[in-house]
């Protein structure tokens, strides 16, 4: 018995020994040359998912569970280390920089992936490097720093300054069909929802450019993916960061009118020109007052661009937000104000008879993100965000700027700018069918249009580790949902009371409205939401990734179904359309596959298996597959040993296929529409009916358009990350695309259905060189980026042209037609010896009769220029810091296409008189002539209705886009008023252009052709300070 019990004994002691062996316990620190480091994950080394992370003091604390006695210590911007703890119970880590970011990990469609093995086309902004960029919108700030992303401003009217943007080009004939993909922590978003967020809840900016990182997103993939992620909280104490900032905004360019004398001299020159019988407008005593001035009333001489509008407008941002955790939850809780004023100067007098109707926008964002480890495998996420914005403008039939352009509303000697009595006026000498009301009283009295917008989103997801079946498995749940509802608000009178006041024997005459006295305001509001889009996002994915040696796997497996619901309400039915538009759904499967041996053989496998709504016909559904490849020449031992100074030397290339679910109107093509027609009247008694017609034809047998894309890329990295670059070249070939066909005769009676038939194809390159150094306290950096992509239209059913040059197959998508222009006609003799529009005359414009037949017409047209969109766009970033101070410039370059000059821009006698035409043909001038001859008639042969190359200009622009200059407050400052950090600065946004079409007063980036009355593109000038507590 006594040796019983002492064998129990021993046996317990061995095996109390064994577990003591197998769970040892580890403590230790992780820090920087800085100090204590939190958030370091630390893995147990093949320890089925064995893990803890250090807090806020880089302390740590770890039970082993396997026999590798490894840890693996990693943490973002640090290189990764194994650490040996065998038969130690304490360690002290010191991690190094990772200077060559090559473990730096990207986003990429439903997952991330590490820089050295990723295999797709990307480009990835840091949001930190645009955070004091001073614009609303942050689309705008990305423009020439990702290579492939092209964007253009179209305007400057707070709350409407979001640009345009695409992803290397467009390539499709449907419009709407050319807009990427907007992803928001994986939630689908509109532009005009991005253009809402505030860059201060941005941590990242990834720009999805080929197959193989689009193509899991399938039948929505097809124009590239704008990939944004938002902050979240990191372990640590809580941090605190208040930002505010004020500036001012002025008009990039402005119109310089001429004066009224001049534009009145002008006009005479023109009737006579003319030679049509028609007598001078002005009398010789009319211009010598216009000359002299003397006659304010009588002949007013008004600059009414300046009249109207001041030189600076201010806005103002106010940012905070609170971040920190530990490991069970952690935290990023942010708010933020924009104001931004219009440049209108202030005639109303802040009382309900006259309220402030000036250009405004408004917006107050909140945002709440919310990590928690609610166990040690179950990882839960709570996100909540809300936007609210108010957009302000004057209730005025035409705006303010148009009005100010429009020669025929209002000349500079339309009218005084007010009475002597202090009565408002009207436009007297303006054309008759305009004798408008003051527009100085109308911007005082008529009111205000208030647009509201309000945005709600949550998103709940769960993530589950399922290490216990393999080690790398995961699940994760997802839930989002999206509400976005805007409505009208509008305080408003129509008519104001006017005179004209005669100086001569000092009487004032009523304006025909016949108003005596103010009208009563009106208000006015909808109803109901009067736009609403709803979007519910459900999402289910198993993720696997796992290390076998030197062999790297990793997967994914996703069912994604996303519902829109968009709606608005009937104002004259008073019914809530919340179907307005017909809902849609997509929804279907989504895979990754990935291998990579020694980070230096790589491939990838992805793609989808997804369908919408918008196709109910006979097929629904469709498979996007992709593959990807890459070679890190670097990680090749010949290369490692004798090339050293190579940090990254990566080949890669990929294919695959893409497509587009969005169809012109966003509406079912596979049923044929019956509509309204023209009344009929029945009976004796005349009754009548309303008829109803076919509309164009359905087609049960339509799809989405295809795209087939390959992109051929090369990633090098030199001296330590010192020198990098990236460069990719690409080839879209988009097909099926859903098009009318021109080619069927008309005889059949029937307006044509959709078919998939059009081709396009879309080729360029892109790509970034950058460059960074540190010597002592001085770091400088340089990166240039480029962007170049150019489409052709392959086929679309184009009815055969009488002649070759009419043809717009083989040409740019978008591709303008019109005449010739040769020049100007010289003599009277000439005009008759050539072919000519009717009434032209020495001075206008010579088009060339393209096919020989004696006469000018549409038969002449040809390809004038270039599309609007330019097909080159660079960047050029430039950054010093030195101890606490630091600079950052950035030029921004756009070319390659054309600005069509059209309507009051430039039409004299329409709009009003620029400079251009100062450089009117006339016989004395006729040798060194830049603009036609002046004419009465808008419509005349040189008239820009005629499209043709004279008013065509081969656009190009630089512009000086950002700059920053900030000083960070030395610490020994701050801390004895106990703050962490503080920092003070200037920045600037669209600070100078280089243009080469300065002549005509436009922003090259407004719309080709479009109205002069566009709200001008504004440079701003910006004061900020931060602080961190």
């Amino acid at each position: 018995m006594k040796k019983i019990i002492q064998m129990i004994i021993l046996l317990n002691c061995c095996l109390l020994s064994f577990i003591a062996t197998a769970q040892t316990t580890i403590r230790g620190t992780v820090k920087d040359n800085a100090g204590g480091l939190p958030g370091v994950s630390i893995q147990e080394k093949n320890g089925k998912g064995n893990g803890t992370s250090t807090n806020e003091t880089g302390e740590f604390r770890i039970t082993l569970k396997g026999n590798s006695n490894i840890l693996e210590v990693t943490a973002i911007g640090y290189l990764k280390q194994e650490v040996n703890v065998a038969g130690k119970t304490t360690v002290n880590i010191t991690l190094k920089e990772d200077t060559k970011g090559l473990e730096e990990v990207v986003v990429i469609g439903f997952g991330t992936a590490k820089k050295i093995t990723n295999t797709g086309a990307i480009s990835t902004i840091s949001a930190a490097d645009v955070r004091t960029t001073p614009t609303p919108n942050i689309q705008n700030t990305l423009a020439g720093r990702a290579p492939g992303f092209i964007s253009q401003q179209r305007s400057g009217q707070p709350g409407k300054t979001g640009a345009d943007f695409y992803i290397r080009g467009v390539n499709s004939l449907s419009g709407e069909s050319q807009k990427p993909l907007i992803i928001v922590d994986d939630v689908e978003y509109t532009y005009d929802q991005v253009a809402q967020l505030d860059v201060n809840e941005i941590e990242t900016f990834t720009i999805l450019k080929d197959a193989s990182t689009t193509s899991v997103y399938g039948i929505k993939g097809a124009n590239g993916v704008l990939v944004i992620t938002t902050r979240r909280g990191k372990i640590g104490k809580p941090k605190v960061f208040f930002n505010t900032e004020s500036g001012l905004q002025s008009a990039v360019h402005k119109p310089n009118f001429l004066d009224a004398y001049t534009v009145a001299s002008l006009k005479n020159e023109a009737i006579r020109n003319d030679d049509n019988g028609t007598p001078p407008e002005f009398t010789d005593a009319d211009l010598e007052h216009w000359r002299l001035k003397d006659d304010p009333y009588g002949h007013p001489d008004v600059d009414w661009y300046n009249a109207v509008f001041r030189n600076n407008a201010y806005q103002v941002r106010n940012t905070v937000d609170i971040s920190g955790g530990s490991e069970k939850i952690k935290y990023f809780v942010s708010a933020g104000q924009v104001f931004q004023n219009g440049a209108l100067r202030n005639f109303s007098k802040g009382t309900y008879e006259a309220p402030d109707n000036n250009y405004a926008y408004q917006r107050y964002t909140f945002r709440s993100n919310l990590d928690m480890q609610a166990t040690k495998d179950l990882a839960l996420r709570l996100d909540v965000t809300g936007r609210t914005g108010t957009i302000t403008e004057p209730h005025i039939a035409t705006s303010p700027l148009s009005t100010v352009y429009s020669f025929q509303r209002l000349p500079p000697y339309a009218e005084p700018l007010l009475n002597p009595d202090g009565s408002y006026p009207w436009a007297f000498r303006s054309r008759s069918s305009f004798y408008e009301t003051s527009l100085i009283g109308r911007l005082a009295l008529q009111g205000y249009d208030k647009t509201y917008r309000n945005e709600f989103n949550v998103l709940v997801s769960a993530d589950h580790k399922l290490d216990f079946i393999t080690q790398g498995l995961s699940v994760q749940a997802r839930i989002a949902y999206s509400g976005d509802v805007s409505y009208d608000r509008k305080l408003y009178r129509n008519n104001i009371p006017a005179f004209y006041y005669n100086p001569v024997n000092n009487t004032y005459t009523i304006h025909s409205n016949n108003l005596y006295r103010l009208e009563p305001l009106t208000l006015e509001s909808s109803a109901e939401n009067a736009i609403t889009r709803k979007t519910l996002n459900t999402l289910a994915k198993i993720n696997y990734n796992r290390s076998f040696g030197n062999h790297n796997i990793g997967g994914l497996v996703l069912y994604n179904i996303n519902d829109v619901t968009k709606g608005s309400y009937n104002t004259d039915t008073n019914v809530k359309l919340l179907q307005e538009y017909a809902p849609v759904s997509s929804n279907g499967f989504s895979y990754r596959a990935s291998y990579d041996y020694k980070q230096r053989y790589l491939v990838d496998f992805s793609g989808a298996y997804n369908g919408t709504s918008q196709f109910v016909g006979k097929k629904t559904k469709g498979f996007f597959p992709a593959v990807s490849a890459g070679w890190n020449i670097a990680e090749e031992p010949f290369m490692k040993n004798n090339f050293k100074f190579i940090d990254l030397l990566k080949l890669r290339g990929s294919w695959g296929m893409t497509g587009s679910d969005i169809t012109k109107g966003n509406n079912y093509k596979t049923e044929q529409i019956y509509g309204t027609g023209p009344n009929y009247n029945f009976g004796e008694s005349s009754n009548t009916f309303t008829s109803i017609q076919e509309g164009s034809l359905g087609n049960l047998d339509i799809t989405w358009e295809k795209s087939k894309k390959t992109d051929i890329g090369l990633d090098a990295q030199f001296f330590g990350g010192k020198l990098s670059l990236t460069a990719d070249y690409f080839y879209d070939y988009r097909y099926d695309q859903l098009y009318i066909k021109e080619d069927v005769l008309k005889i059949i009676g029937v307006d044509l259905p959709y078919t998939n038939s059009a081709i396009t194809e879309n080729k360029g390159f892109d790509g970034q060189l950058g460059f960074r150094h540190k010597t002592g306290n001085l770091n400088y950096s340089a990166s240039f980026t480029f962007s170049r992509a150019r489409n052709k239209v392959v086929y679309q059913g184009e009815a055969a042209p009488r002649y070759a040059y009419l043809a717009k197959t083989g040409l740019p998508i978008g591709q303008g037609f019109g005449y010739n222009a040769l020049g100007f006609f010289q003599t009277q003799e000439e005009v008759d010896n050539y072919a000519h529009v009717a009434n032209a005359k020495p001075g206008d414009i010579k088009y060339e009769d393209a096919n020989n037949d004696g006469l000018i017409d549409q038969e002449d047209y040809r390809a004038i220029g270039k599309p609007n969109l330019p097909q080159t766009v660079l960047g050029t970033a430039l950054g010093v810091e030195y101890k606490g101070f630091s600079l950052n410039v950035f030029f921004q370059g756009s070319f390659d296409y054309s600005y069509r000059i059209a309507t009051a821009g430039v039409i004299p006698f329409q709009g009003n008189l620029q400079k251009s035409a100062l450089g009117r043909w006339t016989p004395e001038t006729a040798a060194t002539a830049t603009f036609p001859r002046l004419s009465n008639d808008l419509a005349g042969p040189s008239s820009p209705s005629n499209a043709s190359s004279f008013w065509m200009v081969d656009a190009h622009y630089i512009r000086l886009k950002s700059v920053d200059i900030g000083y960070m407050l030395p610490k020994q400052w701050t801390s004895k008023v106990k703050i962490s950090s503080a920092r003070i600065y200037v920045s600037g946004y669209d600070l100078y252009t280089w243009a080469n079409f300065d002549l005509y007063s436009q922003d090259p980036e407004i719309a080709s052709g479009g109205s002069a009355g566009t709200y001008p593109v504004q440079k701003v000038i910006n004061l900020g300070l931060q602080v961190g507590f």
